[in-house]
């Protein structure tokens, strides 16, 4: 059998409509977060010529290949055929073991496929995050303005 896999959390709050966008996963899709690592979101660029992803925009980069979420991706299991089953490293450093899977699966963010109307909607919410972690969002900042009105 074949399926999305998705790493749901207990923090999280989810909007119906994220379940319907992981349908459209043909490999490994990505979407944007709300209130993580100190952001009102991060999500993904998409190049308006190639319709790939070209960047994540997040607030802690720290060298990662991969500077996502583990709420904001998920995957085809046909992904997985061929391959060594991906494992999460037990000694992963804070913060990194979304980009040690991510590593297992693909070699560069231009394979994610942007979901959310191009990673322009928000259907993941951390609904445990401290108001004190969040940053100001930029009063030209649609997705945030979005995000703080739906809530």
């Amino acid at each position: 059998r074949s399926g999305i896999v998705y790493f749901g959390d207990d923090d999280n709050g989810y909007h119906v409509q994220l379940f319907s966008e992981m349908r459209k996963i043909k490999r490994i899709g990505t979407m944007g977060v709300a209130f993580v690592g100190g952001a009102t979101h991060e999500r993904c660029q998409v190049n308006e010529t190639t319709g790939k992803v070209d960047l994540m925009y997040t607030n802690w980069v720290a060298g990662r290949r991969f500077p996502i979420d583990m709420a904001s991706f998920a995957f085809h299991t046909d992904l997985l055929k061929g391959k060594k089953p991906p494992r999460f490293e037990l000694v992963a450093k804070p913060g990194m073991s979304e980009d040690q899977f991510m590593g297992l699966l693909i070699d560069d963010v231009s394979e994610f496929e942007p979901l959310g109307d191009n990673c322009t909607r928000v259907y993941t919410y951390h609904v445990k995050s401290d108001i004190q972690n969040r940053t100001e969002r930029s009063a030209t900042d649609p997705i945030a303005k979005e995000i703080e009105m739906g809530l």
